[in-house]
């Protein structure tokens, strides 16, 4: 099974230490992406969890963004996952 969460964070705050520790558990058991945007400081945190970290052009600190949304579903057609 395929998992993938995403973030919009740039900076390492409460939710992506929250991420990274769900990361940790996670991927012993499951095939686990984490999208993040360009240049994040999570990518480095990550990296020591096992997840495939994946950098798209998505706005950072913003939660909701209609561009993010389509390239998002561009990623998720190349790369399906079963849950998000």
């Amino acid at each position: 099974m395929k998992i993938t969460q995403v973030i919009s964070d740039s900076n390492i705050g409460g939710a992506g230490v929250l991420l990274s520790l769900i990361c940790e558990g996670l991927c012993n058991k499951f095939d686990t992406e984490v999208i993040i945007p360009n240049g994040s400081m999570l990518k480095r945190r990550l990296k020591g969890t096992g997840a495939k970290v994946t950098e798209l052009d998505i706005n950072p600190e913003k939660s909701f963004s209609l561009s993010d949304t389509l390239t998002l579903l561009r990623h998720f057609k190349l790369n399906p996952p079963n849950i998000i």
